[in-house]
């Protein structure tokens, strides 16, 4: 009897270890997986955003401009008179100067590009200066500033292939146009254009430094000791200075964004961060943008939001029908209608999330894949209606993909250029910045007509 007795006993326990072994996989099952099986409150899904034109630009051709096939690399110096004020007086020891400042140019240009430097000036005409450029005061005597024939220049040997990259250095402020910074905008304006800068062919980008200023001693105007005066276009006069001014100072390059010499970077973006550098060591203050920056296509993340669809109410609420399986893709479990509201992510917080800040694009418009998923574009966003009974009805075969996804630019916020842009200039506090500076890099800096957004991974897969 104690031998049964203690067989049954034996026989119990195992039962009891096989259940619970089959309750602890049943429990494993149930919540074990719970990370993998939580409602969707938001998710991200990686994309590209490509340019797009009213017509689809390809790269100009340089054609036969240059059949030497040696190249150049330029350099236009605006010699106007006020230009003068940014070498130091006689008497004032000031370093590092305009002249060291303005030299260092091509060395950043000749380790990316090819071709010989040569120096042109510009003031009331374009004309060459020597190549052993010595920067004084008496350089700067031009009556006006028509960068117009500087700017058009650069353009006609950047497209002919004469030269590979050319630099203008000025204070942007041009006797043949609007007044300030706005003189110079629409030869760039036209050149933009062009199916070489939108197809991205061509680089524009833009340096701002602010360096000292003393004035010029025109015969009619002198300030006190050795410094001059500024010349002001709104009062059409000089105007005597008290003290030296930390004044803008600008580096417009243009050139080949690739090459033989370059990767499918940009060796404009390469040279004028480098100088950029080398100027932030000396103590400069600085600012650059890559003004065509927009010619390529650039990471981006759709961020999508999910909500439960009130039938009653048409609120949003806490949804719980679509989860997230551990591949990464959201699967219908629930009979119930799923709103997701996207974006297209323009920055990244600081957690290194992407967030919907306002500044990537906005939706215009999308077609999904799927007949059970409405789509309409609103405020920028794109909002789509998922259909998950239906869904769980009839399986579709294929994940959910959207497809034709248009967006556009939304418009910049006010940024740093604000700061390098002066509302006058006929008081000595305006010194530092520069007529109508914020309103042309708006103006100039490459804007697509719309942009074409193209999703890595699809949104939905469906699961019955």
């Amino acid at each position: 009897m104690r031998m049964k007795a203690s067989a049954d006993n034996r026989i119990l326990v195992g039962v009891l270890a096989a259940g619970g072994v089959v309750i602890l996989i049943l429990l494993s099952m149930t919540l074990g997986g719970g990370d993998e099986t939580e409602p969707v409150k938001s998710f991200t899904v990686p994309c590209r955003i490509e340019p797009a034109w009213q017509q689809s630009p390809a790269p100009a051709d340089p054609g036969d401009g240059n059949p030497s096939g040696q190249h150049e690399i330029r350099v236009y110096l605006d010699t106007s008179h006020p230009m003068g004020g940014y070498l130091a007086p006689q008497g004032v020891d000031a370093e590092p100067a305009f002249s060291s400042v303005a030299q260092l140019v091509p060395g950043h240009l000749v380790s990316r590009y090819s071709g010989a430097v040569r120096w042109f000036g510009i003031d009331s005409t374009l004309h060459p200066l020597p190549g052993n450029l010595h920067l004084t005061r008496g350089l700067f005597n031009g009556s006006e500033t028509r960068l117009d024939l500087a700017l058009d220049d650069i353009v006609s040997a950047l497209e002919s292939g004469k030269a590979e990259v050319a630099v203008l250095v000025s204070d942007l402020v041009s006797t043949s146009g609007p007044e300030g910074a706005m003189g110079a905008v629409e030869p760039i304006l036209q050149w933009n254009r062009t199916a070489g800068v939108e197809g991205g062919r061509f680089d524009l980008g833009l340096l701002g430094v602010r360096a000292d200023y003393w004035g010029v001693t025109p015969s009619h105007c002198s300030g006190p000791g050795p410094l001059g005066c500024w010349y002001s276009e709104q009062a059409n006069r000089y105007i005597p200075m008290t003290k030296a001014a930390k004044r803008p100072l600008y580096f417009l390059f243009f050139g080949i964004r690739g090459g033989e010499r370059g990767d499918d970077g940009s060796r404009v973006e390469e040279a004028g961060r480098s100088f950029q550098a080398a100027l932030d060591g000396l103590g400069f203050e600085t600012r650059w943008e890559l003004l065509t920056a927009a010619s390529r296509g650039r990471s981006g993340n759709l961020v999508c939001s999910a909500y439960r669809v009130n039938q009653s109410t048409g609120k949003s609420e806490a949804q719980f029908a679509l989860v997230r399986e551990s591949d990464g893709l959201n699967e219908c479990r629930r009979d119930e209608k799923v709103l997701l509201s996207c974006c297209i992510a323009g920055s990244e917080a600081a957690d290194g999330e992407p967030t919907c800040d306002g500044s990537g694009a906005s939706v215009r418009s999308a077609n999904a894949s799927w007949d059970e998923v409405t789509l309409r574009a609103e405020g920028g966003r794109l909002e789509a209606v998922v259909d998950c009974e239906a869904l769980r009805r009839k399986a579709p075969e294929k994940p959910l993909l959207l497809d034709d996804v248009i967006a556009s630019a939304t418009k910049a916020e006010p940024g740093p250029w604000k700061e390098w842009a002066a509302s006058t200039d006929e008081v000595e506090e305006s010194l530092s910045g520069t007529l109508q500076m914020d309103l042309f890099v708006e103006t100039v800096r490459l804007r697509p007509d719309h942009y074409r957004i193209e999703l890595q991974r699809p949104l939905l897969r469906f699961a019955p």
